[in-house]
């Protein structure tokens, strides 16, 4: 399951992350765009509440690759965790890393806890 998203995350095109550091490098245009959204509340809401209302349609995604039931709680959790990385990465003063450590953290789980 973790490699499957891990797999849709690496060959995803860079232009779809709201997160201006996923990009090698973002024109300048989107990371302006970027910038604004995260800096402004009402457009952070709002972006956040677009990822989310994906949850549905990535846990099924997720039940069907891995042959589960999509009324699997742990996979509505690993689809919402997955879906709220990116308002999580955009805040810190290194959004590449914070993106790096959460799915880190997806592969890996979180050790020394």
């Amino acid at each position: 399951m973790l490699p499957l998203l891990c797999r849709v995350v690496d060959q995803a095109p860079n232009a779809h992350y709201p997160v201006t550091a996923v990009a090698p490098d973002p024109d300048p245009e989107f990371r302006r765009t970027a910038e604004l959204v995260v800096a402004t509340p009402a457009l952070r809401a709002y972006a956040r509440a677009l990822w989310t209302d994906c949850e549905a349609a990535l846990t099924r995604v997720i039940a069907e690759e891995t042959g589960r039931d999509a009324d699997d709680l742990s996979l509505r959790l690993l689809a919402r965790y997955v879906l709220e990385i990116p308002d999580l990465a955009g805040t810190p003063p290194d959004p590449r890393a914070a993106m790096d450590t959460a799915f880190a953290h997806l592969r890996h789980g979180w050790p020394g806890l």
